[in-house]
């Protein structure tokens, strides 16, 4: 019962991250945790980074996908029939194209394509006016102390113990 208590403590006190698959306007795919989500914004955490990024950005946020932080830019393929297929391209022969979508994979034939837009490459980065920055505090303050605690027995321990006594210093920085 105790562990289950304890258990349910740290569930509710600790900060919870969810996995997600992002996509913004410029097709750029990110697989990131969310770490706030609110009506004009999604704040992601991202290889270390935090983003603050605007939903009017955003195209679509999938909590399906899960994985280690990784990021993509979306290969759009519109088909003779109009139809368009979105998602990364993952092999291309002379005579098929495939293409990764969520958890599936399509191998379109190239005859059947109208129009390939490929990515540009080294874009998967987000814009800079997105990041968060970390304020630094430039003169880091310290907590210095000092404790000392004692234990009484109520027999004896070993031959002479009936109490037991310690104490110690502490130095460490603050935040």
């Amino acid at each position: 019962m105790a562990r289950k208590f304890l258990l349910f403590i740290l569930l509710v006190f600790s900060k919870i991250l969810f996995s997600a698959e992002v996509t913004l306007r410029s097709e750029n795919v990110f697989i990131c945790d969310i770490v706030d989500e609110n009506s004009t914004s999604i704040t992601i955490l991202y290889q270390e980074q935090k983003y603050k990024i605007p939903r009017s950005e955003i195209l679509t946020v999938n909590s399906d996908l899960s994985g280690k932080h990784s990021s993509y830019q979306n290969t759009i393929i519109t088909l003779e029939d109009k139809s368009v297929v979105k998602g990364r391209l993952t092999e291309e022969t002379p005579e098929m194209i495939t293409i990764q979508k969520e958890k599936d994979e399509f191998a379109i034939p190239k005859n059947t394509i109208q129009d390939i837009k490929r990515p540009v490459a080294n874009s998967y980065l987000f814009p800079e006016s997105y990041k968060i920055m970390e304020k630094q505090n430039p003169n880091p303050t310290w907590t210095i102390g000092l404790y000392a605690s004692g234990f009484k027995n109520g027999r004896e321990v070993g031959l002479t113990n009936y109490s037991t006594y310690g104490g110690g210093l502490f130095i460490e920085p603050a935040f």
